[in-house]
Protein backbone atom coordinates (compact mmCIF):
# COMPACT_ATOMS: atom_id res chain seq x y z
CA UNK A 1 0.00 0.00 0.00
CA UNK A 2 1.43 3.74 -0.89
CA UNK A 3 2.30 5.79 1.86
CA UNK A 4 -0.18 8.54 2.39
CA UNK A 5 1.12 11.67 2.01
CA UNK A 6 1.20 13.87 4.82
CA UNK A 7 -1.00 17.08 4.92
CA UNK A 8 -0.27 20.41 4.82
CA UNK A 9 0.65 21.92 8.44
CA UNK A 10 -1.54 24.55 6.82
CA UNK A 11 -4.96 23.71 6.77
CA UNK A 12 -7.50 24.52 8.62
CA UNK A 13 -9.06 22.69 11.04
CA UNK A 14 -11.75 20.99 8.64
CA UNK A 15 -14.32 20.45 11.40
CA UNK A 16 -15.26 24.52 11.29
CA UNK A 17 -15.08 27.00 8.96
CA UNK A 18 -12.20 29.42 10.76
CA UNK A 19 -9.51 30.02 8.07
CA UNK A 20 -11.95 30.07 5.19
CA UNK A 21 -13.35 32.03 2.29
CA UNK A 22 -16.29 33.44 3.08
CA UNK A 23 -19.37 33.20 0.59
CA UNK A 24 -19.05 36.49 -1.39
CA UNK A 25 -15.10 36.36 -1.75
CA UNK A 26 -13.96 37.10 -5.08
CA UNK A 27 -13.63 34.15 -7.10
CA UNK A 28 -10.09 34.97 -7.41
CA UNK A 29 -9.96 33.98 -3.82
CA UNK A 30 -12.08 30.59 -4.24
CA UNK A 31 -9.39 30.11 -7.26
CA UNK A 32 -6.53 30.16 -4.78
CA UNK A 33 -7.92 28.35 -2.34
CA UNK A 34 -8.94 25.54 -4.51
CA UNK A 35 -5.37 25.62 -6.46
CA UNK A 36 -3.31 25.59 -3.45
CA UNK A 37 -4.86 22.58 -2.26
CA UNK A 38 -3.57 20.88 -5.66
CA UNK A 39 -1.48 17.78 -4.36
CA UNK A 40 0.37 18.43 -7.79
CA UNK A 41 0.26 22.37 -7.66
CA UNK A 42 2.71 21.23 -3.92
CA UNK A 43 4.96 19.03 -5.08
CA UNK A 44 5.60 21.15 -8.51
CA UNK A 45 6.42 24.10 -5.83
CA UNK A 46 8.30 21.98 -3.91
CA UNK A 47 10.99 20.38 -6.68
CA UNK A 48 11.53 24.39 -7.67
CA UNK A 49 14.96 25.64 -6.67
CA UNK A 50 15.16 26.85 -3.27
CA UNK A 51 16.42 30.33 -4.59
CA UNK A 52 13.65 32.88 -3.76
CA UNK A 53 11.99 36.13 -2.84
CA UNK A 54 9.58 37.83 -0.85
CA UNK A 55 6.33 39.41 -1.92
CA UNK A 56 4.53 41.79 -0.22
CA UNK A 57 0.53 42.66 -1.08
CA UNK A 58 -2.34 43.38 0.20
CA UNK A 59 -5.45 41.07 0.73
CA UNK A 60 -7.85 43.32 1.48
CA UNK A 61 -7.04 43.01 5.57
CA UNK A 62 -3.78 43.77 5.62
CA UNK A 63 -0.43 43.22 4.53
CA UNK A 64 0.94 39.33 3.75
CA UNK A 65 4.12 38.40 2.47
CA UNK A 66 4.53 35.17 0.99
CA UNK A 67 7.73 32.86 -0.78
CA UNK A 68 7.69 33.20 -4.71
CA UNK A 69 9.65 31.32 -6.31
CA UNK A 70 11.50 32.26 -9.92
CA UNK A 71 10.25 29.28 -11.61
CA UNK A 72 10.22 27.83 -14.68
CA UNK A 73 7.54 29.77 -17.69
CA UNK A 74 6.16 25.70 -18.45
CA UNK A 75 4.54 25.85 -14.55
CA UNK A 76 2.96 28.83 -14.50
CA UNK A 77 1.27 27.81 -17.35
CA UNK A 78 0.22 24.55 -16.65
CA UNK A 79 -1.65 26.77 -13.61
CA UNK A 80 -2.16 29.67 -15.33
CA UNK A 81 -0.49 31.98 -13.20
CA UNK A 82 1.26 34.93 -13.49
CA UNK A 83 3.50 34.30 -10.38
CA UNK A 84 4.04 31.20 -8.47
CA UNK A 85 3.16 31.16 -4.81
CA UNK A 86 4.23 28.69 -1.84
CA UNK A 87 1.01 27.02 -1.46
CA UNK A 88 1.14 27.58 2.09
CA UNK A 89 0.39 31.36 1.85
CA UNK A 90 -3.25 32.08 2.66
CA UNK A 91 -3.95 34.59 0.04
CA UNK A 92 -3.05 35.44 -3.01
CA UNK A 93 -2.70 39.07 -4.92
CA UNK A 94 -4.88 40.61 -7.36
CA UNK A 95 -2.47 40.04 -10.34
CA UNK A 96 -1.67 36.49 -9.54
CA UNK A 97 -4.13 34.78 -12.09
CA UNK A 98 -3.36 36.72 -14.99
CA UNK A 99 -6.30 38.52 -17.26
CA UNK A 100 -4.63 37.99 -20.18
CA UNK A 101 -6.99 36.39 -22.96
CA UNK A 102 -6.96 32.93 -23.88
CA UNK A 103 -9.90 31.95 -25.88
CA UNK A 104 -10.51 33.04 -29.57
CA UNK A 105 -14.70 33.60 -30.14
CA UNK A 106 -15.56 34.27 -33.22
CA UNK A 107 -19.35 35.37 -34.09
CA UNK A 108 -19.77 33.46 -36.94
CA UNK A 109 -21.59 30.22 -36.97
CA UNK A 110 -19.45 26.95 -36.10
CA UNK A 111 -16.20 29.25 -35.47
CA UNK A 112 -16.92 30.46 -31.52
CA UNK A 113 -14.02 28.33 -29.33
CA UNK A 114 -10.66 27.87 -29.81
CA UNK A 115 -7.18 28.02 -27.74
CA UNK A 116 -8.99 27.00 -24.44
CA UNK A 117 -5.84 27.29 -22.26
CA UNK A 118 -6.56 29.73 -19.23
CA UNK A 119 -10.35 30.06 -18.97
CA UNK A 120 -10.38 34.07 -20.83
CA UNK A 121 -12.28 34.77 -23.32
CA UNK A 122 -10.83 37.20 -26.19
CA UNK A 123 -13.79 38.17 -28.12
CA UNK A 124 -13.22 39.26 -32.25
CA UNK A 125 -15.99 41.52 -33.18
CA UNK A 126 -16.49 42.20 -37.15
CA UNK A 127 -16.44 46.78 -36.77
CA UNK A 128 -17.51 46.47 -40.33
CA UNK A 129 -20.76 44.89 -39.20
CA UNK A 130 -23.64 45.54 -36.98
CA UNK A 131 -22.17 45.46 -32.84
CA UNK A 132 -25.10 44.81 -31.61
CA UNK A 133 -25.91 41.28 -33.79
CA UNK A 134 -22.49 39.55 -33.03
CA UNK A 135 -23.00 40.17 -29.37
CA UNK A 136 -26.72 38.79 -29.20
CA UNK A 137 -24.95 36.02 -30.86
CA UNK A 138 -22.18 36.00 -28.79
CA UNK A 139 -23.74 35.79 -25.22
CA UNK A 140 -25.54 32.44 -25.04
CA UNK A 141 -22.07 31.00 -25.71
CA UNK A 142 -19.96 32.79 -23.23
CA UNK A 143 -23.17 32.06 -20.71
CA UNK A 144 -23.11 28.75 -21.36
CA UNK A 145 -19.28 28.08 -21.09
CA UNK A 146 -19.50 30.57 -17.91
CA UNK A 147 -21.83 28.03 -16.14
CA UNK A 148 -20.18 25.12 -17.33
CA UNK A 149 -16.58 26.02 -15.90
CA UNK A 150 -18.21 27.40 -12.37
CA UNK A 151 -17.39 31.03 -12.89
CA UNK A 152 -21.09 32.20 -12.59
CA UNK A 153 -22.08 30.69 -9.32
CA UNK A 154 -25.02 31.73 -7.34
CA UNK A 155 -24.77 32.22 -3.00
CA UNK A 156 -26.13 28.42 -3.26
CA UNK A 157 -23.07 26.79 -5.25
CA UNK A 158 -20.94 29.11 -3.11
CA UNK A 159 -22.13 27.58 -0.04
CA UNK A 160 -21.19 24.32 -2.04
CA UNK A 161 -17.15 25.72 -2.60
CA UNK A 162 -17.01 26.08 1.39
CA UNK A 163 -17.98 22.65 1.98
CA UNK A 164 -16.03 21.26 -0.62
CA UNK A 165 -12.48 22.90 0.64
CA UNK A 166 -13.78 21.53 3.63
CA UNK A 167 -14.30 17.91 2.35
CA UNK A 168 -10.86 18.04 0.48
CA UNK A 169 -8.94 19.33 3.47
CA UNK A 170 -10.70 15.99 5.73
CA UNK A 171 -9.50 13.58 3.19
CA UNK A 172 -5.86 15.33 2.92
CA UNK A 173 -5.84 15.34 6.75
CA UNK A 174 -6.51 11.43 6.59
CA UNK A 175 -10.42 11.07 7.99
CA UNK A 176 -12.45 8.42 7.13
CA UNK A 177 -15.91 9.17 5.15
CA UNK A 178 -17.70 8.03 8.35
CA UNK A 179 -15.61 10.55 11.01
CA UNK A 180 -16.32 13.06 7.74
CA UNK A 181 -20.46 12.44 7.81
CA UNK A 182 -20.29 12.42 11.49
CA UNK A 183 -18.81 16.05 11.59
CA UNK A 184 -20.52 17.30 8.35
CA UNK A 185 -24.12 15.46 8.68
CA UNK A 186 -25.99 18.98 9.33
CA UNK A 187 -24.11 20.43 6.05
CA UNK A 188 -24.60 17.79 3.86
CA UNK A 189 -27.81 17.06 1.83
CA UNK A 190 -30.03 14.20 2.66
CA UNK A 191 -29.18 10.74 0.95
CA UNK A 192 -25.82 12.54 0.07
CA UNK A 193 -22.32 10.52 0.66
CA UNK A 194 -19.65 11.81 1.67
CA UNK A 195 -17.50 9.92 -1.01
CA UNK A 196 -19.56 11.34 -3.76
CA UNK A 197 -18.98 14.93 -2.17
CA UNK A 198 -15.50 14.34 -2.58
CA UNK A 199 -15.87 13.15 -5.88
CA UNK A 200 -17.90 16.64 -6.67
CA UNK A 201 -15.78 18.80 -5.03
CA UNK A 202 -12.38 17.15 -6.90
CA UNK A 203 -14.29 18.27 -10.03
CA UNK A 204 -14.83 21.96 -9.14
CA UNK A 205 -11.49 22.53 -7.80
CA UNK A 206 -10.72 21.21 -11.95
CA UNK A 207 -12.96 23.78 -13.06
CA UNK A 208 -11.51 26.50 -11.13
CA UNK A 209 -7.80 25.63 -11.85
CA UNK A 210 -8.73 25.42 -15.59
CA UNK A 211 -8.02 21.70 -15.74
CA UNK A 212 -9.51 19.44 -18.14
CA UNK A 213 -13.06 20.55 -17.98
Amino acid sequence: MAKRTPAPDWLPDWKGTKGYPMINAPIMVWRWQFLRRRADYQRDFARLPDSCETVTFLNGRGTLEAVLKPAAKAMMRKYGVAQLLDPATPACYPEFFPRAPAWNVHSSPGRQFADDLMGFIRCRIDLAEPISDQLRFLKPHLEAEQKKRGFDPTKRERSKWLLYLRVLDAYASGASPHSIGSYLHEELPAKSTVSRWHAAARKQQDRLTLRAV
